[in-house]
């Protein structure tokens, strides 16, 4: 354990290299400069003072994730909430009420940290490890709970095990090649997708809360179509 600790895991070039690190990006979604950014300023104008950290706001999101994650998987451990042969009582309504307000919220302190650092002169690289670090694994957290909402909705037919790792391996994939282009280029090119993503997620919470059906049955019920295949299929040719 000793060893562990006092191990030099970064050399005195990286290191130094650090202390002359500043954060660069570009974002030109429509959605994230005209609606997001303008939200994510005024919440934090109205709702938090100086001595909130930003890293403390960047924990908080991450653990709103957390939260609906570990309820998910109390209720739905195998992903079968939405099919057609398993009752719909199967997760609470509040469990998909919650999901929405949690992610909203995880989305809302996540977009709100980097303005805070900023207003309180506390921007560092540690806190990009951090707020990047988490997001990291609130990818991986919401990828693993949104099955429940997608899974193949005819009778007796569950999801394959494969479309909820494709899914999570899609988009990891495209979460690390962005941070390896800033890597090579120094500018972080934020993507379009996120904000859509993330909205459209609190989104299907919301509905699959009113309607107290999955998202699955009810693209089936509409049109016949079993949405997750259509989403996920043709990744792993079928």
């Amino acid at each position: 354990m000793a060893a562990i600790v006092s191990y030099r895991y970064f050399s005195k070039k990286f290191m130094d290299g650090l202390k002359h690190y500043k954060y660069s990006s570009v974002d030109t979604s429509p959605l994230a400069n005209y609606v997001m950014k303008p939200w994510w300023e005024f919440f934090v104008k109205m709702f938090l003072p100086l001595t909130i950290s930003a890293n403390t706001l960047t924990f908080v999101g991450f653990l709103f994730g957390v939260s609906h994650f570990i309820l998910i998987h109390i209720y739905d451990p195998y992903f079968k909430c939405s099919s057609a042969n398993v009752p719909d009582t199967i997760v609470p309504d509040w469990v998909w009420l919650y999901g929405a307000v949690a992610h909203f919220l995880s989305h809302t302190l996540d977009g709100s940290d980097g303005i805070q650092a900023r207003r309180t002169r506390t921007s560092s690289a540690l806190g990009e490890l951090m707020d990047h670090g988490l997001d990291s694994l609130s990818l991986t957290i919401l990828m693993m709970t949104i099955p429940s909402l997608f899974i193949v909705a005819t009778p007796g037919d569950l999801v394959a095990p494969e479309y909820p790792y494709v899914a999570l391996s899609v988009t990891t994939i495209g979460f690390y090649l962005t941070h390896w282009e800033k890597y090579v280029t120094g500018i972080l090119f934020l993507p379009w997708t996120y904000d859509i993503a993330m909205l459209t997620m609190q989104l299907l919470f919301l509905v699959t809360f009113i309607t107290r059906d999955g998202v699955a049955n009810m693209c089936y019920d509409l049109v016949g179509i079993e949405f997750y295949k259509v989403v996920v299929g043709g990744m792993v040719g079928e």
